[in-house]
């Protein structure tokens, strides 16, 4: 960390307002995002969409096929993709909860809104919003306003900390296998990546990169430290101005928010795992 630190310092990197920034421990999150939530329950999607409806989030059951992926309210989908699924689901398929465009703080409060509904079994009627581990969160973060190079090197990045950033994810997120939807950067080029592949951990869309390695949680605290660490990692990227990823410190050493690294270092001790185990 001194020695990344000391090279921003000399101006080489980045500006020292811009140093200030990177360093705040209070985090303030102002960008605009999306969150998709895979899963199943024994209600209907109508069931859910009306349930989610009644605590003051717009929300609607919509065909998979929609002609649009951007919402306007909460949507409720099928996903085919989820495997082991109960007997007597009502529509043979998983679902997928999806968001409409989420706005900082205000985002935040509506997801954990969502997740406080889904996860009541009150409020569910005995059949709360269950994962298991073929289903994943993914989160959008709007990329309007970053440049091709600042979208590389934010891909550059995050690749730089993909072991650690592993670390805190049980093996089935990691294990490359001939269904993997979420492939370690390192296993793709940047080329393939920048070109739109979509079975990856940072997959580039039209207008978002999408972070796809997190399995499904209705946990707020989860998908919340998961949403500081991705902007950790654009925020680091977007005053890198050279190819220094050498000299970047570990992920542990970045994280300056004593309860995000208070979390990280308990994912990491939950799998117990070192980097070299899963290099």
């Amino acid at each position: 960390m001194k020695k990344l630190l000391k090279i921003l310092r000399n101006g080489e990197v980045l500006k020292k307002t811009d140093l200030d920034k990177l360093e705040k421990k209070d985090f303030e999150f102002n960008r605009n995002f999306g969150i998709e939530i895979e899963g199943f329950s024994l209600l209907t999607r109508k069931d859910i969409a009306e349930i989610v409806q009644a605590e003051g989030l717009a929300c609607a059951a919509v065909p998979w096929n929609s002609s649009t992926r951007v919402f306007d309210s909460w949507a409720i989908t099928t996903d085919g993709s989820i495997k082991d699924l109960p007997r007597g689901m009502p529509e043979s398929k998983g679902y997928e909860i999806n968001s409409p465009i989420l706005v900082g703080e205000e985002g935040l409060r509506d997801l954990r809104v969502l997740l406080d509904v889904i996860r009541n079994p009150k409020k569910m009627r005995g059949n709360i919003f269950r994962t298991n581990k073929t289903c994943a969160v993914h989160v959008h973060i709007d990329r309007s306003g970053i440049s091709l190079d600042k979208l590389e090197i934010i891909l550059q990045v995050y690749r730089h900390y993909e072991d650690e950033i592993n670390l805190i994810f049980p093996m089935s997120r990691i294990e490359p296998s001939g269904k993997d939807f979420s492939k370690d950067l390192k296993r793709v080029s940047l080329e393939k990546v920048m070109g739109g592949y979509k079975y990856v951990s940072v997959r580039v869309t039209d207008g978002t990169l999408e972070f796809r390695k997190h399995g499904a949680t209705t946990n707020y605290e989860k998908i919340y430290r998961w949403i500081q660490i991705i902007s950790l990692l654009i925020d680091t990227s977007l005053v890198l101005e050279v190819d220094c990823f050498s000299d970047l410190p570990y992920l542990r050493d970045l994280i300056q928010d004593p309860e995000l690294l208070n979390y990280y270092n308990s994912r990491v001790k939950k799998f117990a795992r070192k980097l070299a185990d899963i290099r």
